[in-house]
């Protein structure tokens, strides 16, 4: 259980950072060009 939910936890944080890295890309493209 306390495995299944760490997992989780990692599957989440990775995911919200995905996002966060992809929407700061995205914003200094729009920048730069």
């Amino acid at each position: 259980m306390y495995a299944s939910s760490l997992g989780w936890l990692i599957l989440f944080v990775s995911y919200f950072y995905t996002n966060i890295f992809e929407t700061l890309f995205v914003l200094c493209i729009e920048k730069i060009l």
